[in-house]
């Protein structure tokens, strides 16, 4: 196989699943590129690009960030590469802009619960009630298929706009918790559904380690008696309680 195939496969299997936040910014910068976006767009009248939001910060940062934005919903992509605020995006930064931090911190929470990540995290923490931050990262990091390494600092900004959005806290512990007492009813319907479909998959590799094992276990003893066929039948009910556990 060509280095230029291995390169090509290598690049196919580090795919991410969803866009992940820049990670060359600061969580503070984030924010301003999305009031960036409202304030140069005459707050929706006028499409905007990465190039037309001058905040001291990089083109390449802020295009990045903007993928990342249209990604959870709160700004819409148009045509060219330029983008526009939506309602809640609007109000969101109004808010902001007026010192109303709690009621900006409301809109900007009933975003976020509808995303991937904030449906993950109540799923993960509506079962364990709990969670090691460490823990919480890497199953972002999972969720979104991103590079263990490359991709660590972007995941952990997903955490900080969680946090932002008091959706979950972070004990002294390290322990994460969510702070808000349940999901929308269109994420909650999704929340379930994603761990039905898990359950499901389980099941599947349950029953494929079941055969396999049987499998095995008659090809060994195909010719044995009938006190042997009692301890094959005893042996196979033995594997069944140990995948069950």
């Amino acid at each position: 196989m060509s280095q230029k195939n291995i390169k090509m496969m290598a690049k196919k299997r580090t795919k991410r699943k969803y866009p992940l936040p820049e990670k060359r910014i600061k969580f503070e910068n984030e924010i301003d590129i999305l009031k960036g976006v409202v304030e140069f767009s005459d707050k929706g009248d006028q499409p905007v690009s990465y190039k037309d939001i001058k905040i001291g910060l990089s083109p390449s940062a802020i295009s990045s960030e903007l993928t990342f934005l249209e990604s959870i919903n709160i700004i819409n992509k148009e045509k060219w590469g330029k983008y526009l605020p939506n309602q809640e995006a609007i109000e969101f930064v109004n808010n902001l802009n007026l010192g109303n931090e709690k009621e900006a911190k409301k809109i900007l929470r009933n975003i976020l619960i509808n995303t991937w990540f904030g449906k993950l995290a109540f799923k993960l923490l509506n079962i364990k009630k709990e969670c090691d931050i460490n823990t919480f990262i890497s199953e972002l990091g999972k969720e979104s298929a991103a590079d263990p390494k490359k991709d660590k600092k972007a995941v952990k900004k997903l955490v900080e706009w969680l946090k932002y959005a008091e959706i979950i806290e972070i004990g002294e512990d390290n322990q994460v918790k969510l702070k808000v007492s349940k999901p929308t009813k269109e994420a909650e319907k999704e929340i379930v559904e994603m761990a039905r479909k898990e359950e499901k998959a389980k099941s599947e590799e349950d029953i494929s380690r079941i055969s396999i094992n049987i499998t095995f276990l008659i090809q060994v003893n195909s010719q044995t008696k009938e006190d042997d066929i009692k301890k094959l039948i005893q042996t196979i009910k033995d594997i069944i309680q140990e995948i069950k556990r």
